[in-house]
């Protein structure tokens, strides 16, 4: 498959005694018209009984209550395939050159005194296909 972005849900889960970091979460998840639904440990374990729902203190395991935050649009991102797809994107829609096996030592931006053009100056070394010194 050649999907960046793999929507697959994503469950949180803490205990009752972090529920100020929950709330932070579900204050920003609604800023950010993130869908999001709020488990009580009953449902917790209703739809999710394949996870243990306990602190283990010392070795001596119990119950806590907790409390999770399903987001049924999260997922994870492939970031090797990101970093193709942007690369592709650049070059094919932009123009631009791609050079690989190449190490930028400096970067700066330079401007004339007047205010005017500016341009970035790069020191880069390109190194062989096979050069993995650093």
């Amino acid at each position: 498959s050649t999907r960046i972005l793999h929507e697959c849900g994503v469950l949180v889960v803490v205990s009752e005694k972090d529920r100020s970091w929950l709330d932070a979460a579900l204050s920003s998840a609604k800023e950010h018209n993130i869908p999001t639904e709020t488990l009580t440990a009953d449902e917790l374990k209703k739809r999710f009984p394949q996870f243990r729902y306990q602190i283990d203190n010392q070795n001596n395991s119990k119950d806590m209550e907790m409390i999770g935050i399903f987001e049924p649009e999260a997922g994870m991102v492939r970031p090797e395939r990101a970093i193709r797809a942007a690369l592709h994107e650049a070059e094919n829609d932009y123009g631009a050159t791609i050079w690989e096996n190449t190490v930028v030592h400096s970067l700066r931006e330079v401007n004339d005194n007047n205010g005017g053009t500016s341009y970035v100056e790069l020191v880069v070394e390109r190194r062989k296909e096979n050069d993995t010194s650093t």
